[in-house]
């Protein structure tokens, strides 16, 4: 079902620090940045009008992301805590939500086919309310 770890997400306040933090100091490499909003982040993290602010940091600027930073620029309650999602990779998205169901799980939403339409991608939240990310890749990603 779980094929690997993709990457972990932590909500910043500041996205300034954050980067001196985990680029200077601990020399990850950003991998790409971006804001994101509309219809896609809003369906996926069951809010409305989200817009966030992403950072992927990796060992090389060449890398897959081992880190994600999030700032968002509206306090909704998607932006309660300091971390935010586990993300993994996943062999086949329909079939584990549907496994999920069966044991009562919800996901925040129906798989969502991502912008660049490489990836089918769904939240839920476990027992503890944590959230966790799901995606499947659709064409496959760079080793």
């Amino acid at each position: 079902m779980l094929l690997n770890i993709r990457h972990f997400c932590l909500v910043t306040k500041n996205l300034k620090n954050s980067l001196h933090f985990y680029r200077d100091f601990l020399k990850l490499k950003v991998v790409s940045t971006k804001l994101e909003e509309g219809f896609y982040i809003d369906t996926l993290l069951g809010e409305k009008n989200i817009k966030l602010n992403t950072v992927k940091l990796g060992i090389t600027k060449d890398s897959k992301p081992l880190i994600e930073l999030y700032q968002f620029e509206d306090d909704n309650s998607a932006t309660k805590g300091d971390f935010h999602h586990i993300s993994f990779t996943v062999e086949n998205i329909k079939a584990l939500r549907m496994f999920l169901l069966g044991k009562g799980i919800k996901a925040l939403s129906e798989p969502q086919l991502d912008e660049e339409k490489k990836h089918l991608v769904m939240f839920c939240r476990d027992y503890d309310q944590n959230l966790l990310e799901f995606v499947e890749n659709i064409i496959p990603d760079k080793d």
